[in-house]
């Protein structure tokens, strides 16, 4: 396989306003190095093998069991580069891989005709289930082994991110200052890493009742077996301490402009590591749990419906967002504690009800109209600094502090903000805390990770199938699906006001003061930050989910 992700290798910076743009004066620049005089691409191959075997056991006529078992045996078949620094400083080879990975899935099921009348019903399982291994999330090792391919280097900073290239130019080889080999950004893996794997169960009961409506109940429980979990084991595994509002501490300024510089793990000649983003299994366990409740009945030969409610919730430690593991590290998660600690929050995936209705219709032209119409809870989210707070070199995932008093210069600190005064920009900022109720909620702490919410989505489908003449045997079905069909009848209706399931930045650091008299400018002697309130247009309805799409596929069976 071959993947060629050369990320920032025309480099990526950031500019504080317009002003420092215009001046070629970025706040931050990440530079992508390359490293060798190959294609820069990540060369891998990997196999996946599977066996499977199952039976079906028929007690009686009204019971059946079913029971299987599951092998995979996915991995990857050749090594990465060996990172000598990386093996001395934290013994960690990146050469070696998972190459030989065993991972056992048992699973029953039953099927049990109560009273023999096909008027109740009762089924369940449980069992454990892996998906198809992600490879993606692997390729990182081949091209991040800080020897192969292309390295990351991080220009934190103002007085250290180089100005941008002009257009064609060179990308700067490193960031301003710096008289020593950049440090880069290496990824690793524990060998025995094992591929995401539930265990999932489920139990659910269908009864005919009056009027011929099905009803049914259904409950499930997943819990996860093995998870991915990535740390930047490049800074110190030790705190340093913590902010004057409680947040963990891995690195301090050493100014009233600084940026909060790691605190990093020194390789064998005394220098510092890059960022190091190891990819291990989780030791604590997500999990969700759902409930459906399921009204159906087919009123004639013709026309058909159902109606479904489900409560659900979904908790976990890492959103897997991303194919890249220094994003999976920077925005899977937000927090702010202590790195390794793996605490189960809200995932992106928590959807706590769902209903969806659905209707066909079959004309005797052999001809199929479906619509379906879904409305459920709005995605998770948090908002978050626009800076690094706690010194991991993560730009976007420290939670924010929620001030009971947005005046209140011993809470929080703004400085102008263009034609904006502080105080104007501290109005701003209790009227939006003021509109958001999982904001106000959370005055005096910092917020927890996805404890916001977007709105509802609500969303019609509608889907026409048309069965074509069979031709010596060959059948051909025409169907054309309508994504979105209400935004189709009209262009005001169907939008869908879903935000940004990102964590918005709504505050973004200037500087440092220190209020009380006599102590040292430093984050763990109290001192504190001056903000810039940023304008967060989180909800809008410029998506493209708020459009109409249409499909059209020609299905061929023989």
């Amino acid at each position: 396989m071959r993947n060629l992700f050369s990320q920032n290798s025309l480099g990526n910076f950031t500019f504080g306003n317009l002003d420092s743009l215009r001046l070629d004066k970025p706040n931050a620049a990440t530079l992508g190095l390359k490293l060798d005089n190959t294609d820069g691409a990540a060369h891998f191959t990997a196999r996946t093998l599977g066996f499977y075997m199952s039976d079906v056991w028929q007690k009686t006529q009204n019971f059946s069991l079913t029971a299987g078992l599951r092998l995979d045996m996915p991995g990857l078949t050749n090594s990465p580069s060996q990172n000598n620094t990386i093996l001395a400083a934290l013994k960690r080879n990146t050469s070696v891989v998972p190459h030989n990975v065993q991972q056992w899935q048992p699973r029953i099921g039953f099927n049990w005709d109560v009273t023999g009348d096909q008027v109740n019903q009762l089924r369940g399982g449980t069992g454990y289930f892996m998906a198809q291994p992600a490879y993606v999330w692997l390729s990182d090792l081949y091209g991040n082994s800080g020897v192969n391919g292309y390295g990351n280097v991080s220009c934190n900073g103002p007085a250290v991110a180089p100005p941008m290239q002009n257009a064609g130019g060179a990308l700067p080889a490193n960031c301003l200052g710096a008289a020593k080999t950049p440090a880069i950004t290496v990824n690793t893996v524990d060998p025995n890493l094992h591929f995401p794997e539930v265990w999932r169960s489920s139990l659910g009961f269908d009864r005919r009742l009056p009027w011929d409506v099905i009803g049914t109940l259904e409950g499930m429980y997943t819990r996860s077996v093995y998870n991915f979990y990535y740390q930047n084991t490049g800074i110190t595994p030790n705190p340093i301490g913590a902010d004057r509002n409680g947040r963990v501490l891995y690195g301090d300024i050493t100014s009233a402009t600084s940026i909060v510089a790691p605190t990093r793990v020194k390789d064998a000649n005394g220098n510092n590591l890059g960022d190091v983003i190891d990819l291990t299994n989780t030791s604590t366990h997500d999990y969700s749990y759902s409930f459906t409740a399921q009204l159906q009945k087919r009123f004639s030969n013709a026309f058909e419906g159902s109606f479904a409610y489900t409560y659900g919730r979904a908790y976990d430690i890492w959103d897997l967002t991303s194919s890249v593991a220094f994003s999976n590290w920077s925005f899977g998660r937000s927090y702010a504690g202590r790195q390794d600690a793996q605490d189960l929050s809200p995932s992106k995936w928590d959807t706590p009800h769902r209903f969806v209705a659905s209707a066909t219709y079959s004309f005797k032209t052999h001809t199929d109209l479906s619509i379906t119409g879904f409305a459920e809870s709005g995605t998770p989210y948090e908002y978050v600094y626009g800076s690094d707070m706690n010194g991991d070199n993560g730009s976007a995932n420290d939670l924010i502090y929620v001030p009971t008093d947005t005046h209140d210069p011993t809470q929080i600190q703004f400085v102008a903000n263009g034609g904006t005064t502080p105080a104007q920009e501290a109005d701003q900022l209790d009227a939006f805390i003021k509109g958001h109720s999982c904001l106000q909620s959370q005055r005096g702490t910092i917020m927890k990770r996805n404890s916001c919410r977007t709105p509802w989505t609500k969303v019609m489908n509608l889907s026409a199938r048309q069965s074509l003449p069979t031709i010596k045997g060959q059948n051909f079905l025409l169907q054309l699906d309508v994504f979105n069909f209400l935004n189709l009848l009209n262009k005001n209706w169907g939008a869908q006001d879903i935000g940004s399931t990102n964590s918005p930045s709504l505050l973004t650091r200037v500087g440092w003061v220190q209020p009380t008299a006599g102590q040292p400018l430093k984050l763990i002697n109290g001192a504190q930050p001056t903000f810039r309130l940023n304008t967060v247009n989180q909800f809008n309805t410029q998506n493209a989910s708020s459009n109409y799409a249409l499909q059209l596929q020609l299905k061929y069976t023989f």
